[in-house]
């Protein structure tokens, strides 16, 4: 018999705290995450995760709904959107965790190779089988936009709630989508993770053919055995699908390749 975490449950205790931190007129806006569940009911997300190697996180800013609700249920609530990946939001997420899982040091997932394994529906199977924690970094909902200043409020207040997150699902991946660098400046802080034993930032050669200048930022920490690395969100105005997917893939295959991580 396999003994596993329920890491979902774990979080529902947290979150009872997490909630109740809040004046009680915003309670009804927090939006509980952790491991995404699937449409499949025989898929148990808590025991997959428990048993990967890689252990993919997506931070995302908030939920623009301007209500709370449970995100780890969106494939089942909005599958003809989140399951079937219609639109953009979800499909270069789904991307981006397809690109992460298959990355290995003798071989890196490129752009094209990624797009080719969406058409042929590998992408949408990966998203719909294997673990991966969806995070709303900003737990109460807001709108459509959510500018730096609020989202760095938001990590300020509930530091210690989102750090006890990190600690229970235990992720080795982190990908921070947020295209202003908020997130990703205040995850990878030495008071929140510590200090990095390998950081990567530099600007990537191609950058000129983004409107806007970018950098690929990462950073190792290894005696947690976790990566951080910064992406842009899905929704950055103007943004090609290239440069959203190399953002992340180009450092992470550099880390692989100079580290050589056991167990990554």
């Amino acid at each position: 018999m396999s003994y596993f975490i329920n890491y979902n449950e774990c979080l529902d205790t947290l979150f009872e705290q997490w909630i109740n931190s809040y004046p009680e007129a915003d309670r009804n806006k927090f939006c509980r995450d952790g491991i995404m569940r699937k449409v499949d009911d025989s898929i148990n997300v808590d025991e997959l995760w428990e048993n990967s190697s890689r252990r993919v996180m997506l931070m995302v800013k908030d939920c623009p709904d301007g209500y709370g609700y449970d995100t780890r249920d969106s494939m089942k609530m909005n599958k003809d959107v989140v399951s079937d990946l219609e639109g953009k939001f979800y499909p270069w997420l789904a991307m981006l965790l397809y690109g992460i899982l298959e990355n290995r040091i003798e071989r890196r997932v490129g752009d094209r190779d990624i797009v080719s394994k969406m058409e042929e529906g590998v992408v949408k199977k990966v998203w719909n089988t294997q673990p991966f924690a969806f995070i709303e970094t900003k737990k109460l909902a807001g709108g459509e936009d959510c500018p730096p200043n609020i989202l760095r409020e938001a990590l300020e207040r509930d530091e210690v709630f989102l750090k006890k997150e990190i600690d229970i699902l235990s992720p080795n991946v982190i990908v921070c989508c947020d295209g202003n660098g908020t997130m990703f400046d205040f995850i990878t802080q030495e008071n929140f993770l510590g200090e990095s034993d390998y950081p990567l930032d530099y600007r990537y050669p191609l950058q000129n053919r983004v409107e806007t200048k970018w950098h690929c930022r990462l950073r190792y920490y290894k005696q947690r055995r976790m990566v951080v690395i910064e992406s842009f969100h899905p929704s950055y105005p103007g943004l090609e699908k290239w440069a959203f997917l190399e953002r992340v893939m180009s450092p992470f295959a550099k880390f692989l390749n100079e580290c050589k991580p056991q167990g990554f």
